[in-house]
């Protein structure tokens, strides 16, 4: 049921859609089996979230700090929690709005290419610890 954050929207954005879809599911009568797992798997994105965004905020201190040990730690903190993914490739089409975002940023990609904010982040700590390390 859930995705990988490839589209560039924010995980919270994206667990808002599947909290939507998976309400959806419920007023359709889905097997609740399927809806216990589906629910399950929201879970797992929710904390999953959470262990990331604490990752990238103990990388910021780090980067503040400029404290070598540190940042080491949290670059592979992060780095193993992005490895993860978020979960599984979605097994619903998605929703017309999203796609319409999807196809708009598209467009605008050429013009604007924005990385995620973990990349960003571990280009920075990358920077930093070759400056440490001289």
């Amino acid at each position: 049921v859930l995705y990988q954050k490839r589209d560039g929207r924010s995980g919270a954005s994206q667990m808002a859609e599947l909290t939507l879809r998976l309400e959806r599911a419920r007023g359709a009568g889905v097997g609740q089996d399927l809806l216990a797992e589906a629910e399950k798997q929201l879970r797992h994105l929710k904390r999953e979230d959470g262990q990331r965004a604490v990752a990238e905020h103990r990388l910021r201190l780090a980067l503040s700090a400029r404290d070598h040990d540190e940042l080491q730690r949290s670059v592979r903190q992060v780095r193993s929690l992005g490895r993860a993914g978020l979960l599984e490739a979605s097994t619903l089409p998605p929703s017309p709005a999203a796609s319409a975002r999807r196809h708009s940023s598209e467009r605008h990609d050429a013009q604007r290419p924005e990385e995620p904010h973990s990349a960003r982040l571990l280009e920075a700590a990358s920077t930093t610890l070759r400056q440490l390390g001289e």
